[in-house]
């Protein structure tokens, strides 16, 4: 049986839980019987980031056709870069990637001081750039439906055994 927000329940033979990983991570859901021990432990070892982005739409394309531009910062602290949604849709669209701490610290900050700060590094690359029509900030590490947005592989490989056995009890799902 599994009980949703509002209420609602589900009444199944076998659940499959897909929901992100830093979501298991904050126990948001509640699971009865508890998961096992080498569950919660093999959950709690995943290593989780923070990898935001800023997406800004423009009127036209002022950059040039690369797949990636990067930028240079004078720490790695604000390192980025520019993935060009243009080349592979067609849309003027770039969007920043802003990870590790910066990435986090992102979420501190309006949305409009994000922008800024995209554009100020994207002016630095091409003078001639001009302000986004729209744009669209995330907040992946604050979001209760996500809670973090990637884990690094290398962690994700040491625990991919000690995760993957299946759990043969009756859980429920009591409110997420």
């Amino acid at each position: 049986m599994v009980i949703v927000d509002g209420g609602r329940t589900f009444v199944a033979n076998v659940v499959i839980v897909t929901v992100p990983t830093g979501v298991l991570k904050a126990s948001l859901i509640e699971f009865e019987p508890k998961l096992p021990n080498w569950k919660v432990s093999g959950i709690s070892d995943l290593g989780m980031g923070n990898k935001n982005k800023i997406s800004l739409h423009f009127d036209h394309v002022f950059w040039p056709n690369f797949e990636l531009l990067g930028t240079i910062s004078p720490t790695l602290y604000s390192c980025g870069y520019f993935l060009n949604l243009h080349k592979a849709t067609g849309n003027s669209v770039l969007v920043y990637m802003a990870a590790g701490r910066f990435g986090y610290d992102l979420e501190k900050i309006s949305k409009e001081d994000a922008t800024k700060f995209a554009m100020v590094q994207l002016k630095k690359m091409f003078l001639e750039a001009t302000e986004p029509v729209q744009y669209l900030v995330s907040c992946w590490g604050t979001n209760p439906n996500t809670f973090w947005s990637a884990s690094p592989t290398k962690s994700m490989q040491s625990n991919v055994i000690l995760l993957a056995p299946k759990i043969s009890a009756s859980i429920t799902n009591n409110g997420y």
